[in-house]
């Protein structure tokens, strides 16, 4: 085994220490630096950044458990090392954990090594965990901005509904007043839009005034429709249907595939066309996750049942439930509708 090449030795005793860092520099260190005080030795490991230290057990109080107050003064693997194997196990060290006299190079090796895979596995615990902290806050982030979307967009709705009678009521010189109220209010509901993840209006989009009532035209439909479907017939059909329709196609044959393409671009999917039952991960696991990331892309789910296999809470988000066997006419309806921007759920049987 080839050892790490800076080792510090933390030892009181010098002929344990020159004993150990004789055989040390034989097993192929370069450079082996000796302290007798434990203080000293941090101080001068935060400095020097050695690869391994060894920590001579007369530096640890003989209390069970003080040897992880030390393991936490250095932010490299640490070994321990004695002269009385009994010590050692007083202190609750596995024999994977120290080195005893006679120093023998097949046992240091063997300890070396485990010492630095599990400093390794904690290292890769740590990073995982900060991964996940990470991602967690960056759901929470858009869930919180997903509701504030929703609220905001109500109240501008709202206000919009109260100026309508004074809309009504007012002359021509109080026009550019009123056109004013429409362009913030415009810029509002696009703001709103931005918080729920959903696409944004063309520039050349025909807008009404938001003042007056007048409803906007449906909008255009933006990305592709992502079809998750594990049965080869059923996703080719749909997939058939979905490009006669003159718009963009991304397939995935599981639940992790479906997952891993949206992850790529999030963005890219303006509709999802999910199955169910899914082998491994299924149709209400996926959903889960589109939802943590894009609480507003539209989802229609395919099954084989009928809707009361969905609980109530799914069911309220879909724009469509489309049973199985399902005819190309019954899918490019539903799809339609969809993206005409019919927000309205709906459950299609043939």
């Amino acid at each position: 085994m080839k050892l790490p090449s800076r080792i510090l030795l933390v030892e009181d005793d010098p002929g344990a220490a020159q004993a150990l860092a004789a055989l040390l520099g034989q097993m192929g260190a370069s450079e082996v630096s000796i302290k007798p005080d434990l203080h000293a030795a941090v101080t001068w490991a935060r400095e020097q950044l050695p690869s391994l230290v060894f920590v001579g057990l007369s530096q640890v109080d003989c209390l069970p458990g003080s040897h992880a107050d030390v393991r936490r003064c250095f932010t490299v693997p640490v070994v321990f090392s004695t002269s009385r194997g009994r010590t050692a196990l007083t202190l609750g060290l596995s024999p994977a954990e120290y080195v005893a006299e006679p120093y023998r190079e097949r046992e240091v090796a063997i300890v070396v090594a485990a010492a630095t895979a599990q400093a390794r596995g904690q290292q890769r615990i740590a990073d995982l965990e900060r991964r996940l902290r990470r991602e967690e806050g960056l759901a929470d982030s858009g869930r919180t901005a997903a509701r504030a979307g929703v609220d905001f967009g109500k109240l501008l709705t709202h206000f919009g509904e109260l100026l309508q009678p004074v809309r009504a009521a007012a002359g021509e010189s109080q026009l550019e007043a009123f056109s004013t109220l429409d362009l913030l209010l415009d810029r509002g509901h696009r703001l709103c839009r931005q918080l729920r993840g959903e696409p944004e209006l063309p520039e050349d989009f025909p807008r009404r005034s938001r003042v007056t009532g007048a409803p906007f035209a449906p909008p255009t439909f933006h990305g592709a429709v992502l079809i998750v479907e594990d049965e080869e017939s059923m996703r080719d059909l749909a997939g058939c249907v979905v490009k006669q329709m003159n718009l963009p196609v991304m397939m995935a044959r599981s639940g992790e595939e479906a997952i891993e393409r949206f992850q790529a671009d999030p963005g890219k999917v303006g509709l999802l066309l999910l199955d169910l039952s899914l082998p491994k991960m299924s149709g209400l696991d996926v959903l889960a996750y589109v939802r943590a990331v894009r609480p507003a892309v539209p989802v229609v789910m395919v099954t084989g049942y009928g809707e009361e296999v969905l609980p109530p809470d799914v069911r309220g988000t879909l724009r469509g439930l489309l049973q199985k066997p399902f005819s190309p006419d019954a899918l490019r309806a539903l799809l339609q509708r969809v993206v005409a921007g019919d927000a309205s759920p709906a459950l299609v049987t043939s």
